[in-house]
């Protein structure tokens, strides 16, 4: 067991068993917890969670943080994952803000993040904000293979980076639903600035994919003026079921600055298609 207290935090480097821990259980109730890449896989444990009453961090910044267990919950008042990693849960995955108004965050830096799982939650009691990097192929990606969801009590923000290549991408391949709501604030996908940066959001399987905003939904393609970057926004919806684009505000969508900056919102499996003020 790798623990270190580090001021108010707690710093956990390694958790290794010969047999995977059945159940590993961290809670902090007064202060953060900080789980430290190793750049393998750090803590053997089929159920994972850490709970932190101030924030949780999955830090990736120095060393890939690498998480993969049967379930992983990760909950803190703020919870950030930054740097690069992997995390993967062949069950559920939960990554949820409580106790006050906090986010949840997911900032790429000296590489990717990768985020696997069958069933996956994202909840924040404030934002939610997946952000590219400054640097090429420092992206995001969300994939689920079941269902997916994204709910804050204020703004869904999906940001590409500044760098080429810099990818924000959530995606579902399983029979479930996939589903953003955003019951205070808004929804915005941004592709960002640098050459083919992008956002996107696919569904696949036979469930729904919804957006529902309390205010607005905003998806614009990015690049800089005269620069041919293909810097674009992709919301799309395979193999039936219904697509649902909701807000209570204004939708906007719009190509970029950039030459061949786009946005593309499709339902490609036959189901319907809703778009504007009414989710009827």
């Amino acid at each position: 067991f790798g623990f270190a207290r580090n001021g108010s935090a707690l710093d956990i480097s390694t958790v290794a068993s010969t047999s995977p821990l059945s159940n590993l259980v961290i809670t902090v109730n007064a202060g953060d917890i900080r789980a430290i890449g190793t750049g393998t896989s750090s803590i053997a444990a089929d159920g994972l969670s850490l709970t932190a009453s101030g924030t949780l961090t999955l830090d990736g910044s120095s060393s890939a943080i690498i998480l993969s267990n049967v379930s992983q919950t990760f909950r803190g008042t703020n919870v950030l994952v930054n740097g690069q990693g992997a995390l993967t849960a062949s069950a559920a995955q939960e990554f949820r803000s409580q106790g006050g108004a906090g986010n949840v965050e997911f900032r790429a830096s000296g590489g990717a993040i990768t985020v696997n799982a069958a069933d996956q939650t994202l909840a924040s009691t404030q934002d939610i904000l997946l952000q590219g990097g400054t640097a090429a192929n420092e992206g995001v990606t969300i994939a689920a293979t079941n269902s997916q969801s994204f709910s804050a009590n204020r703004h869904i923000n999906l940001f590409g980076g500044s760098a080429a290549d810099t990818a924000v991408a959530v995606t579902l391949t399983g029979s479930g639903d996939q589903d953003f709501a955003s019951s205070g604030g808004s929804i915005s996908l941004l592709a960002g600035s640098g050459d083919r940066a992008s956002v996107s959001v696919t569904a696949s399987g036979a469930g729904q994919q919804t957006f529902l905003a309390a205010g607005d939904i905003i998806l614009s393609g990015g690049g800089a003026a005269g620069v041919t970057s293909n810097s674009k926004v992709l919301v799309s919806k395979a193999v039936g079921g219904d697509q649902t684009v909701y807000a209570a505000g204004n939708i906007n969508l719009t190509g970029g600055a950039g030459d061949s900056g786009s946005v593309i919102l499709e339902n490609r499996g036959g189901g319907n298609q809703r778009v504007g003020t009414s989710s009827t």
